[in-house]
């Protein structure tokens, strides 16, 4: 809900019911009592152009409603420590009297767990928190990442499809409807126009140069210094604040292009006679070109087609076992080389139709691999401090997995007929909340793809 109050214009108060904002104008609805004149008011209020005004909302109206929607967040903090991370917002509705919160969640929560998640809610409140000093380790890291643009981050265009389809003449001939070229090749400006500003916009330039942090480490003694107050010192800067300020104001920008690119798409199905569900259908069958997969298909080493950073492997047994490891480069400032990072898990798994079902012990393997690092003797308390903190960060991992128990993961699955290379499918959040299709691929680890 909006804020309410009173607004006053050379004396005289109007009370404001409801306020809206269109684009960049804010809108202020007032009451008008049912025995004015509706037309002199009109008149009076259009004199008043220009003219200095002067509001104040209702405060508490204002501050009953920032507290429920505090208390949204507090319940759903307290439903992820009782039901799982896996928990997210699905809706909600803020009012004065009462407000809802919907979460997602596999299966109906019972009342055990709904007494737990208020009791717990309840404790968050009851200490206090304050909202900077005692903000948790996960928030800031998230928080940094969102505020830090690491050296060279830009986000890439894959325009091969526009050079496919600008190059392709059977595509032109068998097109002679030139609105829908209108629409195409608008959509494919718009695009490269998009990318541009997001890429050199300035509401869009991320404020905390990476090398800031790296200094700012370097001038403490403790490698794990404060990030709480040196988040509290970027909170002062101008260009943070601002930063911060268009959050919402990018959020639109998002929105107007996905719905201006929705008209689109929708104004060339009506020209192609398309329905919705038969250009779903076929993008499902164009997606999946490949054969079901086999158990003895399965049975092997793979490598994941992973960024440059991590390799991850799976080593599929006969008898079902499988043992799947996560190796990790990490490069640091304080010290020359590449650091490897092992994790491994080992556990089951079984094919069910078009489905592969891994089931994970929750006992976790890890290694640090030092020997293809070297540092100087001015950084040794600097390295000393990060391999505390990555220990720390591993038997976390540990406890949560223990605590955890049997971890299962259930993904489509299909083969090509190379038999090579596996698809694997899952869903996954997007931005406005519903699930999207992620599709991840195994290559077959050989000896020559090792080489």
């Amino acid at each position: 809900p909006s804020d309410i109050g009173i607004m006053s214009i050379d004396g005289k108060i109007y009370e404001v019911t409801y306020a809206e904002k269109l684009n960049n104008i804010v809108l202020h609805h007032i009451a008008v009592p049912k025995d004015s004149d509706k037309d002199a008011l009109f008149a009076t209020l259009k004199e008043y152009i220009g003219t200095e005004v002067h509001m104040a909302i209702n405060w508490n109206r204002r501050i009953t409603l920032a507290r429920h929607h505090t208390g949204t967040h507090l319940v759903i903090a307290a439903a992820r420590k009782v039901l799982g991370q896996h928990i997210w917002q699905a809706g909600a509705q803020k009012g004065l009297a009462r407000s809802r919160i919907d979460l997602s969640h596999y299966k109906r929560i019972t009342q055990e767990e709904l007494n737990e998640i208020e009791k717990l809610a309840n404790e968050y409140v009851m200490m206090n928190i304050d909202s900077r000093s005692t903000i948790s380790e996960d928030s800031v890291t998230t928080l940094m990442r969102f505020l830090t643009v690491i050296k060279d981050e830009t986000y890439s265009l894959d325009d091969s499809c526009e050079k496919i389809f600008l190059n392709n003449q059977n595509a032109w001939s068998n097109i002679n409807n030139a609105q829908f070229l209108d629409l195409v090749q608008t959509f494919f400006r718009e695009r490269h126009d998009y990318y541009k500003s997001i890429n050199t916009g300035v509401q869009w330039t991320k404020p905390v140069p990476f090398d800031d942090i790296v200094r700012k480490q370097m001038e403490h003694d403790d490698y794990l210094f404060n990030f709480v107050d040196y988040l509290k010192e970027l909170f002062e800067r101008d260009n943070v604040r601002y930063f911060l300020a268009m959050s919402s104001g990018r959020q639109q920008r998002f929105n107007q292009i996905a719905d201006r690119w929705q008209c689109y798409s929708d104004q060339c199905k009506f020209m192609m006679d398309i329905t919705d569900k038969e250009l779903k259908e076929y993008a499902e069958r164009t997606q999946r070109t490949g054969k079901p997969l086999k158990e003895h298909h399965l049975v092997g080493a793979w490598t994941g087609a992973s960024n440059s950073n991590v390799r991850e492997t799976f080593d599929f047994k006969a008898d079902h076992t499988v043992r799947f490891q996560c190796d990790e480069q990490m490069t640091s400032p304080y010290y020359f080389g590449v650091l490897q990072l092992k994790t491994i898990y080992n556990g089951v798994w079984e094919l069910k139709g078009d489905s592969l079902i891994m089931k994970y012990n929750p006992e976790l393997e890890t290694a640090v691999d030092t020997t293809g690092i070297s540092y100087t003797s001015d950084m040794k308390k600097f390295v000393s401090n990060l391999m505390a903190e990555i220990d720390a960060a591993f038997d976390k991992m540990k406890k949560e997995r223990m605590a955890e128990g049997i971890h299962a993961d259930a993904y489509a699955v299909s083969i090509d007929n190379s038999l090579d290379k596996i698809e694997i499918r899952t869903e996954a959040k997007g931005e406005d909340g519903t699930m999207e299709p992620v599709f991840k691929y195994l290559l077959r680890k050989n000896e020559e793809s090792e080489k």
